[in-house]
């Protein structure tokens, strides 16, 4: 099996490095060199729209089957059996972060210049 790993792995490298060879910008990387067809880009959109869905729809949906089912009485039982590992909550003033919020916001409308048409 480790070899078989070993193989899969050297592939996907090599696969890497002939991608990386011809890539020639920012735009061939993230666009496909504005070339891909009708048929890649949807099947690109919905591998994103599963993701999502895997991601936040289907722990939801298997919540309310086990309440279909009566797995679970009720939502009540749900939030008791609910544990918070971590809280995080801020601590910088409002003052400060909306500040830096609004620094942020002057940064990113002028890197919206440096896209290249």
């Amino acid at each position: 099996i480790l070899i078989a790993f070993g193989v899969y792995l050297l592939g996907m490298i090599g696969i890497g490095i002939w991608s990386m060879r011809q890539t020639k910008g920012a735009d061939d990387f993230f666009l496909g060199g504005r070339g891909l067809s009708a048929p890649v880009a949807a099947m690109s959109a919905q591998a994103s729209d599963m993701s999502g869905w895997m991601l936040m729809g289907l722990p939801g949906a298997a919540y309310l089957a086990g309440l279909a089912v009566g797995f679970w009485k009720d939502i009540d039982e749900l939030s008791k059996i609910r544990q918070v590992d971590k809280l995080f909550e801020p601590k910088m003033e409002i003052e400060k972060r909306n500040k830096l919020y609004h620094g942020w916001l002057r940064a990113v409308e002028r890197s919206r210049d440096w896209i290249e048409h």
